[in-house]
């Protein structure tokens, strides 16, 4: 889409197209790791925010917060963005933690063998 929304000439779009497809398969492979950290930290935000609204919208008779009136105040604001982006970026920490212990534990191992 963006070649023809340059004005690139239509001929070259296959090209292009192919030349994209392989970078993108060069770089999912480098990156292959990474792709997974971050896809799994949101997947984990994303069900950690769907489960507090639940939480709210389950127990409005108890607690006395109407959960459709503060999903409304707050999704026209950036505090929704930051509830979902807060603990993905915690998941990221947490994850990219454990690799050097993952390689310190087989690199003891290896010694020890």
């Amino acid at each position: 889409m963006f070649w023809i929304e340059q004005g690139m000439p239509e001929k070259y779009i296959i090209a292009v197209f192919v030349a994209g497809l392989i970078l993108g398969a060069v770089l999912g492979y480098c990156l292959f790791r990474a792709a997974i950290i971050i896809i799994t930290s949101s997947a984990g935000s994303y069900f950690l925010l769907a489960g507090i609204w639940a939480v709210l919208r389950k127990s409005t008779e108890h607690t006395g917060i109407n959960a459709e009136e503060l999903f409304n105040e707050i999704s026209g604001s950036g505090v929704y963005i930051l509830m979902f982006v807060l603990p993905a970026l915690g998941g990221v920490l947490m994850q990219m933690r454990e690799f050097p212990l993952r390689e310190k534990k087989k690199d003891k191992k290896e010694e020890e063998d």
